[in-house]
Order: structure tokens, then C-alpha cells, then sequence
């Protein structure tokens, strides 16, 4: 975080409602990317309005594509969810909400692309893994 631009939405009270931290760039890519994103819960829209305004920010600085990120654990391209994938997906459910963070990633129109986890099918390390990542989440 302390290498990040930490971006803020204040109330009108001044009191910040709504931060997102941008990702330093590397190989002077022209890409910006925003990690980790939190607003109050009072603060309904907020998040959004955030969002937009960065995006238009670094529109005007030349920037050309901008990254928000990686839902993890989404099957949405799939037509149906194996066995491994809805066992993962409930396991993630009480901290991690993946169809939340989709479909408001959605407003913004976003270029989806499919990563992979590979897996030896070895049902016996289904706890390992799942524990993996949530902890890989939690970071």
C-alpha cells in the first residue's frame, strides 16, 4: 500500500466515504490497475462515483486501459459449475461475495478475460486448496 496512489471520495463533512488504491505501473505499461476497493455501507454509489472519476482522471493523464482487477473464483463463461467449482464457491460465500464484485464490475462494461487454476483432480486436496485460497483472498 504505501507504493500505491490511494484514491478518496470525501462527504460533504470531509470524511472519506469511499478509497481504492492503484497498483504501481511497471514497464511504463498504460495500464492503470485498482486492487483493493471499500466504501461505507452508507455510502450507497459511492464506489462508483469513485471509480468513474478515476477513470476519467487518467483518461486525460493518456492512459489507455484501465484494470479493475480480477474476480476470483468466477464461472460466469461457463454454462454449469462442476462439483469442484460450487464446493469452492460456497466455501468462499461468507467472506468473499463473487457475484457481488461481478456484477458491479459490470457497470462499467469491462473486457472480460478467463484465468485458470490447474488442479490434479485429487479430491483429497480439496481442503488444502480451498484453504490456499482464501488465504491468497484475504491478502
Amino acid at each position: 500500500m504505501q507504493a500505491c496512489i490511494i484514491h478518496t471520495l470525501k462527504d460533504e463533512t470531509g470524511r472519506i466515504v469511499a478509497f481504492a488504491n492503484q497498483l504501481p505501473s511497471y514497464n511504463k505499461a498504460k495500464r492503470v490497475t485498482i486492487d483493493l476497493m471499500r466504501s461505507l455501507p452508507e455510502a450507497q454509489g459511492a464506489m462508483a462515483l469513485l471509480l468513474s472519476d478515476i477513470i476519467k482522471n487518467v483518461r486525460e493523464q493518456g492512459v489507455e486501459e484501465f484494470d479493475l482487477g480480477f474476480v476470483p473464483l468466477s464461472f460466469k463463461h461457463k454454462q454449469t459449475d462442476s462439483n469442484v467449482q460450487q464446493v469452492f464457491r460456497r466455501a468462499i460465500r461468507p467472506v468473499f461475495s463473487i457475484e457481488g464484485l461481478e456484477q458491479f464490475k459490470n457497470k462499467f462494461d469491462p473486457q472480460w478475460q478467463a484465468k485458470y487454476l490447474a488442479w490434479d483432480g485429487d479430491k483429497l486436496d480439496l481442503p488444502q486448496l480451498t484453504s490456499a485460497l482464501l488465504k491468497s483472498l484475504s491478502l
